[in-house]
């Protein structure tokens, strides 16, 4: 391609380069991978985890309670989960027109399920296992943002916010404590392939498309067996809580 004039080019993932052509200026093809927009989606469906072990709130260790089944509603209906104690929708359908894009869903929390280790005087009142369970008015604001650094993958930044009610001795126990509007951030990388062993669930988390897993989005940590830790901000006063990278959830032995 020969040019006789200034040409500015911007490229996505590339800074933006003016280039002043004195004679004849050639253009070569940079190795860009080369995707369709409709390449480049992400369809609506649903993140199941299970939450390793370094869970602190107020120095207390807390572990996940498998969630056993849930209703993923329509056609797919209700389904083992295996280990999960969290689950995360998405909500809606993220496209892109170019590699190196990102687009934004939002996100429901609508599972979360954890106790505590051992049993534990928890704020001082009385030796118990204690329970860490979703309120049922959430706030509105959690969501996720998806980059596409081609078709088959890329990295993604969330932003969760809950209210949470802890309660003692069971799931459905006396609250004894609240936190309203936790907020918690986080991100990593992302495929269209379940790690070895995942819960796949047909129209919730895998093959979204209706045949295959080209839309799918699978979320992977860099180093599975070394995660770092993740400090997220809660909305009161005095309590640091730490956890650790959630682990994709297992099928159920």
């Amino acid at each position: 391609m020969a040019l006789e004039t200034r040409l500015e080019v911007k490229m996505p993932g590339y800074v933006r380069t003016r280039l002043t052509v004195v004679a004849t200026l050639t253009l070569v093809a940079l190795a860009l991978p080369l995707c369709s927009s409709a390449d480049l989606k992400v369809d609506a469906g649903f993140d199941l985890f299970t939450s390793s072990s370094g869970t602190m709130l107020d120095g207390i260790d807390f572990v996940g309670v498998p969630i056993g089944s849930y209703n993923f509603g329509g056609a797919v209906g209700l389904q083992n989960t295996g280990n999960a104690d969290t689950i995360i929708q998405r909500n809606q359908t993220v496209m892109v027109n170019n590699v190196g894009d990102s687009s934004t869903t939002s996100l429901t929390v609508q599972a979360l399920q954890l106790k505590s280790a051992t049993e534990v005087n928890f704020m001082g009142d009385g030796l118990d296992t204690y329970y860490i369970t979703l309120r049922a008015t959430q706030p509105d604001d959690s969501s996720m943002t998806i980059q596409f650094g081609g078709d088959t993958g890329g990295s993604f930044t969330s932003r969760l916010d809950l209210n949470l009610d802890i309660r003692k001795g069971s799931l459905t126990g006396t609250v004894v404590s609240s936190l309203d509007n936790l907020v918690l951030t986080g991100g990593d990388i992302w495929s269209r392939t379940p790690p070895p062993g995942s819960v796949t669930i047909t129209g919730a988390n895998v093959n979204l498309n209706g045949s295959n897993n080209a839309d799918d989005f699978w979320p992977n940590s860099r180093d599975a067996s070394t995660p770092e830790p993740i400090t997220m901000s809660l909305g009161i006063a005095g309590v640091a809580l730490f956890m650790r990278r959630r682990r994709r959830a297992r099928r159920a032995e």
